[in-house]
């Protein structure tokens, strides 16, 4: 399973889904989350050959979650909600890898690419990019490298503690994201929100 979807907007005012999620958290984090925890079983069936990898970005650096304002009510930036969503993703990967002794949970950071999660930039933003891409900025090809790396290699398919990659091997990622206790308390806030048993993957 490769969850994959994105996104990023350089929206100035802060917007929510239907069930009141900040959105930026919504598709970066709580819909991979779901569709993960129902593929479960199947996932399950499959094992010991099945993966789950999650696309961050390295960008999860930058902001940090605050578990007291998750959804940026009081404090939204559109990097911020971008950057904390990317660093739950991680933070969730990890978690799930915790309780899950069979499958393999990758997070990874694809790397800088032109790609159209660029799409809601200003004009001139996205024309620099189209200009740089294939120079400075992978393709989105080029792009695509690690994830297919994390979803098909041998090498990352026995689950391990904490893994992320980048450029197709592992790769450092922000210590905070480590903190088993604090992931903990991520998970059972991310189970509630969803409406799902804080016990899922049963161990």
């Amino acid at each position: 399973l490769v969850n994959n979807a994105g996104l990023f907007t350089m929206a100035q005012n802060r917007s929510e889904t239907t069930d009141g999620f900040e959105t930026h958290m919504a598709v970066n984090y709580l819909a991979p989350f779901l569709l993960t925890a129902l593929l479960w079983p199947s996932l399950s069936r499959a094992s010991p050959n099945a993966r789950v990898v999650n696309v961050s970005s390295s960008t999860h650096s930058l902001g940090f979650l605050d578990l007291s304002d998750p959804m940026l009510a009081n404090s939204y930036t559109s990097l911020r909600a971008y950057s904390q969503s990317k660093s739950a993703l991680v933070m969730g990967s990890f978690a799930l890898q915790k309780r899950s002794k069979n499958i393999s949970i990758i997070a990874l950071d694809p790397g800088c690419s032109g790609t159209e999660i660029a799409r809601d930039l200003p004009r001139i933003l996205q024309t620099a990019m189209h200009i740089l891409n294939g120079y400075i900025l992978m393709t989105p090809k080029e792009g695509a490298k690690c994830t297919i790396f994390a979803a098909s290699d041998p090498s990352v398919s026995k689950p391990q503690k904490n893994r992320f990659l980048a450029f197709c091997g592992d790769s450092w990622c922000a210590s905070e994201c480590k903190d088993e206790q604090f992931n903990d308390r991520l998970w059972e806030m991310t189970c509630e929100w969803l409406k799902l048993s804080p016990d899922w993957p049963k161990k």
